[in-house]
C-alpha cells in the first residue's frame, strides 16, 4: 500500500512541470497540447508499469 502511495507522489511530481510548461509555452496550440497529453499519458503509464514491476521483483 505504501508503494502506491509513493508512485502517486512522483507521478504528481513528474506531472505538474510538464503540464504546467506545456500550458504557457503555447496555450493556442491545441492539437499540439493534445498530442503532448496523449504522450505524456503513454509516457508515465510505462513508467509506472515499469516501477511496479520492479517493485514486484524486490519483494519476491
Amino acid at each position: 500500500m505504501k508503494c502506491s502511495i509513493y508512485l502517486k507522489l512522483i507521478l504528481l511530481f513528474l506531472i505538474l512541470p510538464i503540464s504546467t510548461s506545456t500550458v504557457y509555452g503555447n496555450p493556442s496550440d491545441t492539437e499540439s497540447l493534445k498530442t503532448s497529453f496523449e504522450e505524456l499519458k503513454n509516457d508515465l503509464e510505462g513508467i509506472s508499469k515499469k516501477t511496479l514491476d520492479l517493485l514486484r521483483q524486490r519483494e519476491t
